[in-house]
């Protein structure tokens, strides 16, 4: 018969067991350690080695990691109230399919959740012997009824006895990213040891928190091992596996870190109290015993001429250490570990269980199959037992020190809890064949909501800037991946600009929308493609022309900045002091003469630089004009009666026709080459006025290779003016360019609040030292051994992974395709060894 520790008697974190004992539940927010960060696992040993060492007076304490529910579901469906209503339906269409796609091929969709429970010591507020003995007689009394089948009832605020206690408990593990858990939270994860791998609904399991429903679910031992879960949300298998004999060492055992990068949910309980220092039954009389049993065969093996083995040494050697450190008055705790394994199936719930065997085999940590003891594992690891069911049996007698190499608290994460489904951690430090193969082996889920960076109050954010960085060589998904953050926010309540310089997107999306099958296949794609303002500027149509004039369309000092670097820019040489000041006073009073109301534009600057009694000036003006006429810098030239471009439409992707940029920012630029890096000047410009006219409206400006502004001081001060708008203006820059050299911003503190980083093969040290990583081989190795779609990525919580893009709609796919599959490279896969 299955008997429940904890009775229905909760309040806030703290619940009573059934002799009583009242027990406070904490959830510990795991840090997120990078693989190769080996200093930062090292203090955040010491650290948790620290907090867990305070709870001495609380005898001991139960962790818990927990694959629980992600609740897919219920994320997706909050995701549809930040849909822009015109996108609706196509938006409700991708969060749909987010959780459909992910449910086939994880089952349930779980988050590694850590729980620690510790016992609280009641406190007797008595202030006299009178007082101390009625209370002494309350307990005795308290005992006699039980025994004779009664319960005594509580009185009301019985919870009040223990708030010192737990607020002491609290502090005691302040250390650790701590946070009471509520009510309704208590409960799920009770109900959660009853639903391991069960689909569920949080919200359904919570709607009816009753004892009685805890223990609804059918349990039944199979043959082999292991034990059926049946219940109203379905059914799974589990089987219990303890942690064996690991030996008397445990530097970088790393055990709980190990387990999170299985490919399936893997679920530890992990149970532990202070031993007793002295006595028979305690450390001292236990080391006494096992030194007899010890020496004896160590005796026997020499009468027998028998090699010591390696094991039987050890043993006491680490029986001296324990003595020492018993008289030294170290803190011992006895513990045992137990891993919980779980499937759809019995086969799959076996194939798992060998697959972990097998895996912590090669690392040196034995798990015990315990065929017949899976019962006794089940009730004595449920929540609340550790105090009522011990047994020396699996244990483990270690330091505090030594318990923390297991590696508690930490995970590999990245992104926000609620957002669009962008990939996958990487939980590997090998190199993979291709993005699937990390895909398939990794559940560690990323979404992500980039408007969230400016926000107040979001946990853990380490910092409010909400600009975002692509680099990396051109064929590693660096294209796909912003455009994949492009549609995400084309989606939501904001407004999207997209500069494509490159013109790549009108016509791949057109191409692709036009197409019949698709058009079947996808018909909320198509309409959403349609609601796209395609903004194609050709200076052969003379209506384009003057529409990018930063007299215009900027005000005064962004006009003066925006003028006189592109004039400084079309000339590869330099002006000298007498042209300098003439381009100076004429911008400045053009620009003046704008802003009293007067019709003038960019060409009265050129005008009267022509019309100069100075025949420099004469000659710089006439220069320039021959320049710019017939050039594709006419579309920033007008006399002020053009309309400029509009800023209204929700989702605009600019394009110029005849744009021919640089490869390289070293490149040695040619006429054409100059005068188009000179009209990205203004396109910058286009950007900040864009993000800057309204700051109670959430605007996303996406600027494809944005390393031309490094090409030169001026190009620099206007990337500074646009990433200097940011969270005062709720507009978020994603600049997409090159190479980490490019967001060079020692001049420039805004810098970037979250960067993607694609393989740079010529330049990994500076992709390393951009996020501030060591520059060795095991990280040199980590950056080198990248597939295609696969990056390094420093999120807007300080938090640094390896990741895979995953784009899971195949519509999206078809949109971004830059490079058209041949037959030739299909032959090429077809026929592999």
């Amino acid at each position: 018969q299955l008997e429940y520790p904890l009775t229905n008697h909760m309040k806030g974190n703290i619940v009573l067991t059934q002799e009583k004992t009242a027990i406070a539940y904490y959830r510990v927010r795991s840090e997120t350690v990078m693989l190769t960060d080996v200093e930062k696992k090292l203090k955040t040993k010491r650290k948790v080695a620290r907090a867990l060492n305070r709870l001495k007076a609380n005898d001991g304490f139960e962790i818990n990691l927990l694959p629980v529910n992600a609740d897919i579901r219920g994320k997706m469906g909050a995701m549809r109230s930040l849909i822009d209503s015109n996108n609706y339906e196509v938006g409700v269409d991708k969060l749909m399919k987010t959780a459909m796609v992910l449910e086939q091929e994880m089952g349930m969709v779980y988050e590694y959740t850590w729980i620690i429970g510790v016992p609280l010591i009641k406190k007797d507020l008595a202030v006299d012997l009178k007082e101390t003995v009625t209370n002494s007689i309350s307990n005795v009394s308290e005992k006699f009824v039980k025994g004779l089948g009664f319960d005594v009832e509580l009185a009301e605020y019985w919870e009040k006895d223990y708030r010192e206690q737990e607020l002491e408990v609290y502090q005691n593990l302040s250390e650790l990213l701590i946070e009471r858990l509520t009510e309704d939270e208590l409960y799920y994860y009770q109900a959660y040891q009853f639903l391991k791998n069960i689909p569920h609904e949080r919200q359904d399991v919570l709607s009816s928190q009753n004892l009685d429903n805890l223990m609804a679910t059918k349990i039944k031992p199979l043959f082999g091992g292991g034990l059926h879960l049946n219940c109203d949300y379905g059914e799974s298998y589990i089987s219990y596996l303890p942690m064996g004999d690991v030996g008397v060492f445990l530097d970088g055992n790393h055990f709980l870190e190990v387990v999170q990068k299985m490919p399936f949910p893997v679920e530890v309980k992990i149970q532990a109290t202070f031993a007793e220092s002295k006595g028979q039954l305690a450390l001292s009389g236990r080391s006494s015993r096992a030194r007899t049993r010890t020496k004896n065969i160590m005796q026997e093996a020499h009468l027998a001429g028998s090699k010591q083995k390696r094991k039987i040494v050890e043993g006491q050697l680490s029986l001296d250490d324990l003595d020492q450190k018993i008289d030294d008055g170290v803190d011992i705790i006895d513990w045992k570990a137990v891993i919980v394994v779980s499937g759809s199936t019995k086969k799959q719930m076996r194939a798992r269980k060998k697959y972990l065997i097998n895996r912590f085999d090669s690392l040196d940590i034995p798990l015990i199959k315990a065929t017949f003891d899976n019962p006794y594992l089940f009730q004595s690891t449920l929540f609340g037992n550790f105090l009522r069911m011990q047994t020396s049996r699996w244990q483990h007698t270690s330091t505090i020190e030594s318990f923390a190499e297991l590696n508690f608290f930490t995970s590999l994460h990245a992104g926000t809890k609620l957002g669009f489904y962008l990939g996958r951690v990487d939980t590997t430090l090998e190199e993979k064949e291709d993005r699937k193969s990390i895909i398939s082996s990794s559940k560690n889920l990323i979404f992500m909501n980039m408007l969230l960076a400016n926000k107040e109050g979001v946990d853990g954010k380490k910092t409010n800037n909400p600009h975002w960085a692509l680099t990396g060589d051109t064929g590693n998904g660096k294209s796909v991946t912003a455009k994949t953050l492009f549609m995400q926010m084309a989606l939501l309540k904001d407004r999207v600009l997209y500069i494509d310089p490159k013109k790549e997107m009108r016509k791949q999306f057109m191409y692709t929308i036009n197409d019949p099958e698709y058009q079947k296949k996808y018909p909320l794609d198509v309409d959403f493609v349609k609601s796209f303002n395609f903004v194609t500027l050709d200076v052969r149509d003379t209506k384009n022309h003057g529409v990018l004039d930063p007299i215009v369309l900027f005000d005064e000092t962004e006009a003066i900045a925006t003028t006189k670097a592109m004039l400084t820019n079309i000339y590869e040489g330099t002006w000298n002091l007498k042209q300098k000041t003439e381009i100076n006073e004429a911008i400045a009073k053009v620009v003046l003469e704008r802003k009293e109301g007067k019709k003038v534009g960019f060409w009265h600057v050129i005008e009267r630089l022509v019309e100069s009694e100075i025949s420099d000036v004469k000659d710089m003006g006439r220069f320039i004009l021959s320049t710019v006429k017939g050039s594709v810098l006419e579309l920033a030239f007008s006399h002020g009666d053009v309309e400029g471009l509009s800023f209204d439409k929700k989702v605009t992707i600019l394009e110029i026709e005849d744009l021919d940029l640089p490869t390289d920012k070293n490149e040695n630029l040619d006429e054409n080459k100059r005068l188009s890096v000179t009209l990205m000047f203004a396109l910058g410009t286009f950007c900040s006025k864009f993000g800057s006219r309204n700051p109670k409206e959430e605007t996303v400006t996406f600027f494809d290779e944005s390393w031309i502004f490094q090409s030169s001081p001026e190009g620099k001060a206007i990337l500074k003016s646009m990433k200097r708008i940011g969270r005062s203006f709720n507009n978020f820059l994603v600049l997409i360019t090159q190479s980490t050299n490019d967001l060079d911003d020692s001049e420039d503190g805004t810098g970037f609040g979250t960067v993607i980083c694609f393989d740079e093969v010529q330049n990994r040290e500076g992709v390393l030292k951009y996020l501030n990583l060591p520059v060795n081989e095991i990280n040199m190795k980590w950056v080198s051994n990248m597939v295609q779609g696969q990056c390094l990525m420093k999120d807007m919580f300080g938090q640094t992974n390896r990741i895979v893009v995953h784009v899971i709609f195949e519509e999206w796919l078809e949109l971004f395709k830059t490079v058209d599959d041949t037959e030739a490279s299909k032959m090429e896969n077809r026929f592999v060894a």
